[in-house]
């Protein structure tokens, strides 16, 4: 595919976004930047071909103003690039991860036992008159959501499609960074996932989603 590049990278780069796609990243994760770069190295590096110290610092120098973030997310591309240039024998320059990093460091709260045995036990409490589905539907997503290490919105707005049953596989399509995943369910998980499932059948037989709200949309975020 061609992606209208026309610098001395223009080969190297559709490659590798060809190659980054292979292992199930979407383009669009890198192509903004690569077009970028691209339009950079036309106008003020013409016979460049590999990549180098100056060519990187000076396409970084022209995004600071930019927020931060957009300087780490080019710097991450160079880095990749860099990488990959070198995979094929180029003697190209890879940027260290210092310039990648981001300024703040997110440290994760890890439960206790005991906290998780009280979170579940909340959310198992939950009971409204006529409303078993959703009492059911709710335990098993936050278990879901918990023992298959799934992002929030993974959970809430996974498809029926993307669950099977039989083998416990659960997919995950087109995520963070626009990548897809799988997952294993524990036999444990795989049972109460079949068990919410058949109730959720006989409810919402034609609906899209694994765990509709009443009214058959996804649940939000809120």
């Amino acid at each position: 595919m061609s992606y209208g590049f026309t610098s001395g990278f223009a080969k190297d780069l559709e490659d590798m976004i060809a190659l980054k796609a292979t292992f199930g990243f979407s383009e669009a994760t890198y192509l903004d930047r690569a077009k970028d770069f691209d339009r950079h190295c036309s106008s003020g590096h013409p016979d460049a071909d590999r990549v180098t110290e100056p060519i990187v610092i000076s396409w970084l120098k022209a995004g600071m103003s930019k927020a931060d973030g957009t300087v780490h997310r080019k710097a991450a591309f160079a880095r990749a690039f860099g990488r990959y240039q070198r995979s094929t024998g180029k003697d190209a320059y890879v940027i260290s991860e210092m310039f990648t990093a981001g300024k703040s460091i997110f440290v994760p709260y890890i439960f206790s036992d005991d906290e998780l045995k009280g979170l579940f036990h909340e959310i198992d409490l939950y009971e409204k008159a006529g409303r078993e589905l959703e009492a059911a539907l709710l335990s098993t997503c936050f278990r879901l959501t918990y023992t298959c290490g799934l992002r929030p919105n993974e959970g809430r707005l996974l498809k029926r499609s993307e669950v099977d049953l039989g083998s416990g596989e659960v997919r995950i399509v087109n995520t963070k960074w626009h990548k897809s995943r799988s997952i294993v369910m524990s036999e444990d998980m795989r049972a109460v996932v079949r068990s919410y499932a058949a109730m959720r059948d006989a409810s919402f037989p034609e609906n899209g989603y694994f765990f509709p709200r009443p009214d058959g949309s996804p649940y939000t975020a809120a």
